[in-house]
């Protein structure tokens, strides 16, 4: 496809998005108002749903959508401007600038060369230990920054080596497992702590606005972490067994080690990166017993003491082009969305209706999997986690109310199956490897559909059984 067609597909799909969104707007403001439903709260909804689409459509920049929609909030006279913006003043803001300075600093390092070189050391000739190494080295990386940096950094020198070996894209089945690895480890690395993915941040900051609730770094950990450390060897054994990658010799590896041997000993610089990486983490922990070290205070004094004289680590430069600040726009439209919606009664409106479809009816674990089943199928043709975490959260806090739940036990579930997907490349994760040429569409969906089945099957009971012991209700 050439790129003035790309464009032009890109340019009829961001005026459907108007389209649409005009059409759902309009109905929204013809919507009588009843008991059940104030006429503030069908265009609450009406707001809601114009973003959703505006976001799959790709129609503007998606903090930009973030913004114009809480702007159209206040023209219709939804809620009054003062109180459009209310989301930005979260503590949620700020925790998710302060997670990205970490991704900066490992961007900026040598850290991860560092930790993919001694994995190379550690698997040796073995191709499907090197898939392996190269996938816990994902995984591990990806637990303090984005999913997508974390891919970035361990293709960095899993590219190289396949060069250095001959493995060309789409010929390797070493290339396939390689990108494919990495990417499926990165999203399960990301789901072991708050501090890795994104949505993990809105989805806390969610639970916060509706439920005035949180989650200590610990006791997200404790989940995150079982659940990566049963999925990465189910990934890489149906990975490896299916796509099988072609064998190395000594020589091979040696050759590899040899060219990247400029890494030398840590630099100072690198030290000091590495303390702020183990330290902050640290102290998020500590936060489950000391309240002061809650995880906002923790990341923006983390993100202030990079900056101090002597320390160095990072310069306003760095903030600025490193800091996803689209993201950041965009969460905050949705904590505020988050707002609107529950002060015009619409959350509440979509919960009974949620409610009154028979799924407090069933036993609390069936309702799960039922609704873990639907959002990763629409997660794999819809790859919009934001959009996916703003429809059916505020739902499913209600049903666990209902239920007698902890309202974070379905917001786990979901945050984890919108941080990635194991059968289309289409969400970013995977996207990034799959731009490398290495592996297709139907390699994807060979490898990751039973590695999908599992993870439905698992993360279920995981997040009922270990959350119901350990998270508030």
């Amino acid at each position: 496809m050439s790129s003035e067609t790309l464009q032009k597909t890109f340019s009829v799909k961001g005026v459907v998005g108007i389209v649409l969104s005009i059409i759902v707007l309009l109905i929204a403001g013809f919507v009588p108002p009843t008991e059940a439903l104030s006429h503030q709260g069908a265009l609450g909804l009406g707001i809601m749903a114009t973003a959703v689409i505006l976001w799959i459509c790709e129609t503007f920049p998606a903090g930009v959508t973030g913004i114009l929609v809480l702007v159209l909030a206040s023209l219709l006279g939804v809620v009054p401007l003062k109180e459009v913006f209310s989301g930005f003043g979260m503590t949620t803001i700020f925790f998710v600038i302060g997670v990205f300075s970490l991704t900066i600093l490992m961007m900026k390092t040598s850290l991860g060369q560092h930790l993919t070189r001694k994995l190379i050391e550690w698997a040796g000739s073995n191709s499907n230990k090197l898939v392996l190494a190269f996938m816990i080295g994902s995984a591990v990386i990806s637990t303090v920054m984005t999913d997508t940096g974390a891919v970035v950094i361990t293709m960095g020198l899993a590219l190289p080596l396949l060069k250095a070996l001959g493995h060309e894209p789409g010929k390797s089945n070493l290339g396939k497992c390689l990108m494919l690895g990495v990417a499926f480890a990165a999203i399960m690395g990301g789901f072991c702590t708050p501090a890795g993915h994104s949505m993990n941040v809105l989805s806390m900051g969610m639970l916060q606005a509706y439920n005035g609730m949180s989650i200590g770094f610990l006791q997200w950990m404790a989940i995150g972490i079982p659940f990566a450390i049963i999925l990465i060897p189910i990934c890489w054994f149906f990975l490896t067994r299916i796509l099988k990658p072609e064998q190395m010799t000594d020589s091979d590896i040696e050759a590899v080690l040899a060219s990247t041997s400029d890494l030398g000993k840590f630099s100072t610089m690198d030290k000091k990166a590495l303390v702020m990486l183990i330290g902050i983490p640290v102290l998020w922990i500590l936060g489950n017993w000391i309240p002061v070290l809650d995880t906002t205070t923790v990341a923006v004094i983390g993100l202030a003491v990079m900056f101090l004289p002597g320390v160095n680590l990072l310069t306003w430069e760095d903030v600025q082009k490193g800091v996803p600040w689209n993201i950041v726009l965009m969460l905050g439209g949705i904590l505020c969305l988050g707002n609107i919606l529950g002060a015009t009664g619409g959350a509440k409106f979509i919960a009974d209706l949620f409610l009154s479809s028979g799924v407090l009816a069933m036993d609390p674990l069936v309702a799960l999997y039922i609704i873990a089943v639907v959002v990763y199928l629409l997660h794999t043709f819809l790859p919009v986690a934001p959009a996916i975490l703003t429809i059916f959260l505020p739902p499913l806090f209600a049903f666990a109310t209902a239920a007698g739940i902890s309202p974070a036990i379905p917001m786990l579930i979901v945050v984890a199956i919108v941080s990635g997907n194991f059968i289309l490349p289409l969400n970013p994760t995977i996207t990034v490897a799959y731009a490398e040429g290495y592996f297709t569409f139907g390699d994807t969906a060979r490898a990751g559909i039973i590695p999908a089945i599992l993870f439905v099957v698992i993360i279920v009971p995981l997040v009922y059984f270990i959350g119901g012991a350990i998270l508030p209700v």
